[in-house]
């Protein structure tokens, strides 16, 4: 009960009038006047991010400490007047997003899902891996079971970049993709990075940093098909 007052909490009052709907997928809630359709896209896509990382993290369900409820309005005008002040807030017995059906999910809420799923099943890894994941999902495109990832970033500089580009290309490249998980799971807990890599690439780290080096100069980056949920 605590969780639908804070959550509707959102809403004001002309809102109320309208028909809100309750979606479910595990921990993802979306609550949603906005239409069948939309709300479902915006679930699907949540649940795709999930099911996607967890294969990477070799764990079958994902799950969060409090469940992570989404609130979508219909449009920019009934959404304006509820902006969450951050991309996810705490709400007591859940964590509340809100966003609008007729504008795409933003990359910066993608990212805090996306954390908050790594913080919640994965032991902990260093900063520029767990940002670079965290890019690296902000770019997953969702068409139903069909799910890319990877489309350049134009936002990113420096380091930031650096490191989206590294797991762009372990994730999208054929010689390194089917062997990230390998590489993620010996990140995990403190992991050291030559041993990672030479267990999952058979190079050292200086090889490897080389190769993103070689590739990020390239610059030639391509959104690529992975395996989503059916």
């Amino acid at each position: 009960m605590l969780r639908r007052i804070l959550t509707f909490a959102l809403l004001a009052a002309p809102a109320f009038a309208a028909d809100w709907v309750e979606y479910r997928s595990g921990p993802l809630h979306v609550f949603s006047d906005a239409g069948d359709s939309k709300a479902r896209e915006r679930l699907t896509q949540l649940e795709q991010i999930r099911f996607v990382l967890g294969a990477l993290l070799g764990k079958t369900e994902l799950t969060t400490v409090w469940p992570l409820d989404l609130v979508l309005f219909a449009n920019q005008k009934e959404y304006g007047a509820h902006a969450l002040p951050q991309p996810l807030t705490d709400g007591g017995s859940a964590t509340l997003a809100a966003w609008t059906a007729d504008t795409a999910l933003p990359r910066d809420l993608l990212r805090a899902i996306t954390q908050r799923l790594l913080e919640d099943n994965a032991g902990r890894m260093p900063e520029d891996i767990e940002t670079g994941l965290c890019d690296l999902f902000s770019t997953i495109e969702v068409n139903a079971t069909r799910v890319k990832i990877g489309a350049p970033l134009g936002d990113l500089s420096g380091d930031r970049l650096r490191g989206w580009a590294k797991l762009q290309m372990l994730e999208t490249q054929p010689e390194y993709s089917g062997k990230l998980r390998t590489y993620i799971n010996n990140m995990q807990n403190a992991g050291e990075e030559d041993q990672a890599a030479r267990n999952a690439f058979d190079m050292n780290a200086a090889k490897l940093a080389a190769e993103v080096d070689a590739y990020l100069k390239a610059g030639k980056f391509e959104a690529a098909p992975v395996t989503g949920k059916a």
